[in-house]
């Protein structure tokens, strides 16, 4: 469905300077640059995001025709990890603040390097062209537990993998697919570390069993990036390409033109002005290599290493013989420039000399496979001989230590967790932070004759400075988690944050590379008091006459700078602590005083001005700079002086007023801007200033452009009755009117948002497409549809029209919906029908948006991180994206437009329709929609008048036909709460409660069930460390919709799927409150764990819930199919009073195989009566959780012995409970093996008109 040359990325002109693969490479290089490279200038990654289609058009230009050269980049001289202290050091006797160097030896800076988004964009297009070769060599590390087995296939690497999906294209071979229409580049950094870590013990145990003795030998590359040759590299991509093909012949032949390109691209210049900097760089020299922040460079110095990790492997298990020595070579591997390597020497002989020879033969296949072939011989890589450490595996054999304890601490804080396992984390952390700390201690302290010296010194699997910043992160965290269970009581914690605080900026004194922990210190406690003693070190080195010094104190400000501007303080959560505007007071007082410092460089002035704009105190930079441009006009129009602006061409003048616009907030300062620029301007300048507004914020570009309507004048909306339909509190819908399309989804109470009314449209439409002359004719404004009963669309018996407009739009909707360049032939109706009933789906004539703005940007600056452009290549269209949690969008429909709307480079599997992966005709996509229209059609329920969907998920059950059920019952809320702590329970004090009592509950669920998995100990009850659990029920109103992390984290540590009952959780129309029931689905895939979520709605709501103001919610009802295997097990739930409903119960008897009930009932006899008529006459497991507040929560079964019938029944009120059973899914599921018509059932016989039947019976 797209076009075929997308197919196989190879290294070519053609496919490099195409829009579509520049437009992947720059969303995964602005999405790259924004987390990782804080020096960057984002106000130009911002000004390339509005105007993008014409920036990638100037690019490709430059590529296609053989123009491209690269343009300088500038330094950002950052510190490398080292030792300060406070006192004095040789050669400085006056107390202070230094770094250790060690004698003859100058410390050194590390050259990151800022460059330009284009050079960013190409270097990441020339990436995509070679992963698939690239990471093909390297093998896969995803899912590879066996290492023995990675070993075999020649998996060496694991730093700086890139996300892929692997198959078997030949036998015994791997061949690598990136994702390159996704957004990530690289794969999880502490999934692959913890690989490389786990991987030597693996094959030193495996060695040390067969005798000898076994040396762990960890190595350094020194400088590696600086020094890799670009030349050589150009080189071995050509070779390793031709190879690549050999194998993949599908893959296109390279051409010459590209690898210029490539030489050109990656070769690194530097901008006159840094060479400033050599002194302080290691060999005194500006790096020639690969450029340290380029978001590609990973990937290539991979790719630079390859001969060598393949020369390594070759000699793996075989005897060594060198310079007179000899060892065993078990296993290598290596993680960018860090290398691991397990040898086996004879016990026999002294072997403390091997560390060194090792280190010397490693050198050598160094110079062999790569620096004998570099065209500057300045660029050699060698191993930095006093980086080399060894220890004798049985140091390190044992599951403990600094990588044990840090997988331990990984696994608490992903929970459950609760107050007293938090305070246990904190304590495991702060432990961490000691070790780290005595590391640092030990590797300076003098060395000493003392027989006491040898003593074991802590040996560490990781760098320190790793250790330090893991433990940091973590132990913040976990500060966070503890106060969001302590509401009012948080105070109390604030001693804990500025204890931990002061820890942490401790830390970092003794090594300013530390920057980020400086950071998490702040971001905890933004205390100006421990902000004052910073800044004052800071600036007295400023001064400093030693240029080392007053570069680290340069690069510290500006990341705290850029911190403060983005981070620190603007946590909305972050809980009781000091004044932050005292701290943003005494960071502004330094940030005016460097902005206009003459010796400032300019990444530091940079965020000092960004800085001071976005907390309200926006100075003018400098003039004469040209690197502050952009910053000094944001701060211009922050303040409402938009003069400087006026020059700009419309794509900069829209993209940083709109920045400035984030920052204020005012709409009419943005329109005094926008009005002043538009003087004197040409009307296409005009016309484009105005569209790209439109795309980038809609609703202001209304506040700026819209016109009031004429009085008196009559327009074809007013006549149909549609103008005021167009504002989502409109009056209902008209019945038997034709409306614009865009007019009836444009709505609060949208009519479009379920699936069955999405297939009537989706049939109507392509019918208007049959009769249309083209794609772009596919339009919401014009498209016309008429119903006979809007609030009933979903109903079978409901039809809806569908008829082009004869009307024209007097506004268009231009690029948003004209056909991309990607679709060809008839991929450009099915894209021209997706984006309509995405549009119609979301509410929102963009189709390419999302239903909920993303979370997680507290500072008034977030910069232009998504357009439509952008979004069109990335648009999730799971439930929880288009509809939100009231899922009536199916996995079917979201497969459905996920081949509708593919983009180039997308991996796209059907299981769901697999006719959809080659949709050619209309004949085709009709009889999809019709089949899936028709099914729908037949599940619906008839008695309840309520829709049904179901939504299908891969969950192979831990053990064949077997569910394992946990049901919960807590103690809060109880009934009077309600009354007594307001209908939603979301005052600070009781949330507090209410939360600490479920974060109890989740501990103890945890252990419940490890504890019985553990005393049965059956094979297979553990998989991946989590209990064989399947499905937690937990009563009605029990969980508050913002503790819903808790049961992730709940669902996480046991793998099962949850059935909670939520409180809080508001209409998403009315937005009063409703009774729900979430649905929480863990999805594993290779690429990482995600959630379906699914609102299960309560109807008949009781008196009680009537008088606090609940409004009844029940849009659809709910079905889970459990896949495991060629099995498909079916469960539906219900919330209290609804299970009442015998029509509900009668329309889902012969589709669900389990009933789920989340209840607070107090009248339990009732409810006994009710789950023993309902097992019966529904014919399957009937489960109810019912609140501890009453009790008896229950699960039975309609077998014909009564023993049998009550699998489990906990009696008593005010008691909390934990029930672990198992389920036979075949009794009464698909299997049917209880009934007694299998011959061998033992159930009950079945109730008249059952039509849900077992296999292979009639």
């Amino acid at each position: 469905m797209t076009s075929s040359k997308y197919q196989f990325l190879a290294p070519t002109v053609a496919l490099l300077s195409d829009k579509v693969v520049l437009a992947q490479a720059w969303k995964k290089t602005h999405t790259y640059i924004r987390k990782h490279n804080w020096f960057a200038d984002t106000l130009e990654l911002d000004t390339s995001a509005v105007d993008l289609e014409q920036t990638l058009e100037q690019w490709a230009q430059t590529l296609r025709t053989g123009q491209y050269l690269n343009q300088a980049a500038r330094m950002v001289p950052a510190p490398k990890s080292g030792r300060w202290v406070i006192g004095t050091v040789p050669q400085r006797p006056e107390p202070g603040w230094y770094p250790v160097v060690d004698p003859g030896e100058a410390p050194v800076l590390r050259p990151l390097a800022h460059l330009p988004v284009r050079e960013q964009t190409v270097a990441s297009a020339l990436m995509l062209c070679l992963a698939d070769c690239i990471e093909t060599l390297q093998g896969p590390t995803i899912g590879h537990a066996d290492f023995a087995e990675a070993q075999r296939m020649g998996v060496y690497s694991y730093g700086n993998r890139l996300l892929c999906s692997w198959t078997e294209l030949l036998p015994g071979t791997k061949h690598a697919r990136f994702r390159w229409g996704n957004s990530d580049i690289y794969t999880r950094y502490f999934t692959d570390y913890q690989r490389f870590i786990d991987r030597p013990k693996y094959f030193a145990e495996q060695a040390r069993d067969k005798g000898g003795t076994v040396l762990l030998v960890k190595l350094d590359l020194s400088a590696f990036y600086d020094n890799i040759d670009v030349g050589r590299l150009i080189e071995s991509l050509r070779r390793h390409y031709a190879k690549f093909c050999e194998t993949f012949p599908d893959y296109p032949k390279h051409d010459e033109d590209f690898l210029a390109v490539a030489r050109e691209a990656l070769t690194l210049r530097w901008d006159p002005q840094d060479s400033t900097y050599a002194p302080l760089l290691r060999d005194r020299a500006l790096p020639r290599g690969l450029a340290q922040g380029l978001a590609a460079s990973g990937f290539f110095a991979n790719a630079y290493l390859i001969d060598f990790d393949k020369e390594i492997g070759r000699q793996l298990n075989t005897a060594i013989h060198f310079e007179g020595d000899e060892f065993t070579l078990v296993d290598y591997c290596r993680y960018v420039d860090d290398l691991r390597i397990v040898v086996s020497v004879d016990a026999r002989l002294p072997h403390t000399h091997i560390p060194g020879v090792i280190t010397q033969w490693v050198q050598r296949i160094l110079d062999v496979t790569v620096n004998e072939h570099v065209e500057d011989d300045r660029n050699v890589l060698k191993l930095n001989a006093r980086k080399t450490e060894h220890e004798e595996f049985a140091a390190v054999s044992a599951e403990s230590g600094d990588v044990a304890a840090m997988r331990l601490l990984q696994q608490s804080l992903s929970g459950p967790f609760d107050l007293e396992s938090l305070q246990q984390t904190s304590a495991g952390l702060n432990g961490l932070l000691a070790l780290a700390e005595l590391s640092r201690e030990a590797e300076t302290s003098a060395p000493s004759s003392s027989p006491l010296s040898l003593i074991e010194r802590p040996k560490l699997q990781v760098k320190d400075d790793t250790l330090t910043r893991f433990a940091a992160f973590r132990l913040v965290k976990s500060l966070r988690l503890k106060m969001s269970f302590l509401g009012e009581e948080a105070a109390g914690v604030a001693h804990e944050c500025e204890a931990v605080a002061r820890r942490l900026a401790a830390a970092w004194v003794t090594n300013p590379a530390l920057v980020q922990v400086l950071r998490y210190a702040f971001g905890i406690y933004p205390a100006a008091d421990i902000l004052l003693p910073v800044l004052e070190a800071l600036r007295d080195k400023l001064d400093c006459p030693v240029a080392f010094e007053r570069l680290v104190a340069q690069y510290v400000l500006a990341e705290l700078f850029r911190s403060g501007a983005t981070e620190i303080g603007w946590d909305s959560d972050a809980g009781p602590g000091p004044d932050v505007e005292h701290f943003r007071d005494a960071l502004a007082a330094t940030a005016h005083q460097l902005l206009n410092r003459r010796d400032s460089p300019w990444y530091l002035q940079q965020q000092a001005s960004l800085f001071l704009t976005v907390t309200g105190r926006p100075l003018a930079p400098p003039e004469g700079t040209p690197e502050l441009h952009r910053h000094a006009i944001v701060a211009g129009l922050v303040q409402g002086h938009p003069g400087p602006a006026q020059t700009l061409p419309a794509g900069d003048f829209v993209a940083l007023s709109y920045v400035a616009y984030q920052i204020t907030g005012s709409q009419a300062n943005f329109k005094r801007g926008i009005q002043a620029w538009s003087k004197g301007r040409n009307q296409e300048a005009l016309r484009l200033a105005r569209e790209l507004l439109r795309q980038t914020d809609s609703e202001l570009y209304d506040y700026c452009f819209a016109r009031p309507p004429r009085p008196r004048q009559r327009t074809p909306a007013d006549i149909t009755g549609a103008g005021d339909h167009t504002r989502p509190s409109g009056p209902p819908l008209r019945n038997s009117v034709w409306l614009p399309l865009q007019v009836v989804f444009c709505r609060a109470h949208n009519p479009l948002r379920q699936e069955n009314a999405l297939l009537k449209l989706a049939l109507g439409l392509v019918r208007c497409m049959r009769k249309a002359d083209t794609p772009e004719q596919l339009r919401p404004d014009f498209i016309q549809v008429r119903c006979a009963d809007w609030d009933r669309l979903s109903h079978p018996h409901v039809h809806l029209e569908v008829s082009p407009s004869l009307r024209k739009s007097r506004e268009t909707l231009n690029a948003l919906y004209t056909t991309p360049e990607w679709c060809e032939g008839f991929a450009a109706w099915t894209y021209a029908l997706g984006r309509v009933l995405r549009a119609a789906a979301l509410g929102n004539v963009d189709f390419t948006s999302r239903r909920y703005v993303l979370a997680g940007e507290p500072s008034p600056y977030t910069g232009i991180r998504s357009t439509w452009q952008k979004r069109r290549f990335g648009m999730h269209h799971a439930s929880g994206s288009i509809t939100g949690h009231d899922a009536s969008v199916t996995p079917w429909f979201s497969e459905l437009l996920l081949q509708l709307l593919r983009w180039p480079g997308l991996e796209v599997e059907s299981p769901l329709i697999p006719q959809a992966a080659a949709i050619e005709s209309f004949d085709i996509l009709e009889t999809i929609l019709y089949e899936r229209l028709q099914g729908q059609n037949a599940i619906f329920g008839r008695s309840s008048m309520v829709p049904v969907y179901r939504f299908p998920v891969q969950f192979p059950l831990r053990r064949e036909s077997r569910l394992r059920v946990v049901v919960v019952q807590g103690l809060l809320p109880q009934a009077s709460h309600f009354t007594e702590f307001g209908k939603c329970l979301d005052g600070s004090d009781y949330r507090a409660w209410h939360r600490q009592h479920l974060g109890l509950l989740s501990v103890l669920i945890n252990r419940h069930v490890r504890t019985l998995a553990h005393a049965k100990a059956e094979p297979g009850e553990e998989a991946e460390g989590r209990p064989f659990v399947d499905l937690i029920v937990f009563p009605e109103l029990s969980v508050h919709v913002e503790d819903f992390d808790l049961l992730r984290a709940l669902s996480d540590a046991t793998g099962a799927i949850i059935y909670a009952g939520m409180v809080g959780e508001l209409s998403p129309i009315t937005r009063a409150p409703i009774n729900v029931a979430k649905w929480i689905i863990p999805q594993r895939r290779e690429t990482g764990r995600s959630f379906l979520v699914i609102n299960q709605g309560k109807f008949h709501l009781t008196k009680d819930e009537r008088e606090i103001g609940m409004e009844s919610w029940r849009p659809y009802q709910a079905i889970i199919e459990l896949r495991s295997g060629s099995r498909t097990y079916a469960i539906s739930g219900a919330i209290c009073y609804d299970a009442t409903d015998i029509a509900l119960a009668a329309d889902l008897r012969d589709q669900s195989h389990m009933f789920v009930v989340a209840a607070m009932n107090k009248d339990i006899k009732t409810f006994d009566g009710m789950i023993s008529a309902l097992r019966f006459h529904m014919y399957q497991h009937v489960v109810l959780a019912n609140s501890g507040e009453y009790g008896g929560s229950t699960t039975q079964a309609p077998y014909s012995k009564e023993h049998h019938r009550v699998v489990s029944h906990m009696h008593g009120g005010q008691q909390i409970g934990i029930s672990v059973f198992e389920v036979e899914t075949d009794d009464f599921g698909p299997g049917g093996k209880a009934f007694p018509s299998s011959g061998t059932g033992n159930g009950k016989t079945p109730p008249a008109g059952l039509r849900r039947v077992p296999w292979g019976t009639t």
